[in-house]
């Protein structure tokens, strides 16, 4: 792995040095995550002709390769944060939640882009299995082929700002913290002008990793803040994509 690592970045400098294009064959999890998204190009197979996708998460392009689970819908999302918030909604669910985790399988895949592209060729039945593509919130308007996950805003604005709007409700409890101090964190954090670090500074302040926060996060706000209206319309969604109904 380590010696894989080192060529890939010695590959990479003389790309930019040398201004060359460099191609190149893999199937390697080292190789994937030391290229920039830029430089990840997938060919995957359709019903009818293979295609080309670009920008692809190396975790998208493993799990393509390796054909162990048989899962009866993929749900395209773009990241891991978009797919524990989705995780958490089918939770609202509870009597058919193990079901779904058996049924479905959820595929961080890189970007809106990506997920478009997949949902416009699930809409077409070109892919080779049944799908559903759900972009973030705030991406509605510019993928309409695609379903959405709740808001208008990116998952982490989205969430973190319903919760400021109801006084941070009971993170104190949930993050075993004194309000006072707990909710200085997320107020100075919601400041930060790039919304991708915001669960990292309050991980960093708590002792706790990006992700354990992000989960609470999200747990509470499906609790107090998810609407009657939306996983009414979620569950539909996901029921019809489950049977094989077209994405509308």
């Amino acid at each position: 792995p380590q010696a894989q690592r080192r060529f890939i970045k010695r590959l990479l400098t003389l790309s930019r040095s040398k201004k060359l294009q460099i191609i190149l064959s893999t199937h390697s999890p080292f190789v994937l995550e030391e290229l920039p998204a830029v430089a990840r190009v997938m060919l995957t197979r359709l019903s009818d002709r293979k295609e080309i996708l670009y920008n692809v998460s190396p975790e998208f392009a493993l799990s393509s390769i390796d054909d162990v689970a048989h899962p009866e819908l993929f749900a395209y999302l773009e990241d891991d944060e978009a797919s524990v918030l989705f995780w958490e909604i089918l939770k609202q669910q509870p009597d058919k939640y193990y079901e779904y985790c058996a049924k479905i399988k959820a595929c961080p895949v890189g970007s809106c882009d990506v997920v478009g592209t997949l949902g416009n060729l699930g809409r077409r039945n070109k892919l080779p299995h049944n799908s559903i593509a759900i972009v973030d919130g705030d991406k509605r308007a510019d993928f309409p082929q695609c379903f959405a996950l709740p808001g208008d805003k990116a998952p982490e604005r989205q969430i973190l700002t319903d919760l400021k709007a109801i006084n941070w409700s009971q993170l104190d409890r949930r993050f075993g913290i004194g309000a006072g101090s707990l909710f200085k964190i997320l107020d100075d954090a919601i400041l930060l002008p790039d919304h991708h670090n915001w669960t990292t500074y309050i991980g960093d302040q708590l002792r706790k990793s990006s992700a354990s926060v992000w989960s609470t996060l999200v747990e509470e706000w499906c609790t107090q803040c998810l609407t009657e209206e939306y996983k009414t319309s979620f569950f539909e969604t996901i029921e019809n994509a489950l049977n094989g109904v077209p994405q509308e």
